[in-house]
């Protein structure tokens, strides 16, 4: 079984790849904007698949298709390819009706999504 612990620090570094990765966008970083998603896209992968609830699984979808909405919009916008748009738009959607599943399928509602979208937190160590 995966430790609480270990699944925070995956978060945690989830969220400074995919920081990391929009702020290289914002600087025209390009290239490292790409290098930045690798990790940002197998982290948040991973983070999927060390919960074991159902809703709290849907969260971390929905928040891997916001990953790759930036992604998508990034390509798109960068190397001038518009039918990535259309995936970033398609991921966006995908990411929100994940997210009213998952508020409709755990007991605690949409607290779920709230609390799960706190994702700045300090890892135990």
């Amino acid at each position: 079984m995966i430790s609480a612990g270990n699944k925070e620090k995956i978060e945690f570094w989830n969220s400074i790849f995919w920081f990391l990765m929009d702020a290289m966008w914002m600087f025209s970083q390009i290239e490292l904007s790409l290098i930045f998603a690798i990790p940002t896209v197998l982290t948040g992968t991973i983070v999927i698949f060390m919960n074991n609830k159902f809703a709290d699984i849907l969260v971390d979808f929905s928040m891997l298709m916001w990953i790759l909405m930036n992604i998508s919009w990034l390509i798109s916008e960068e190397f001038e390819i518009p039918e990535l748009l259309l995936t970033a738009k398609s991921s966006f959607i995908i990411g929100i009706a994940t997210l009213i599943l998952a508020s409709l399928k755990s007991d605690q509602g949409m607290d779920i999504i709230i609390k799960k979208f706190r994702r700045y937190k300090k890892p135990s160590l």
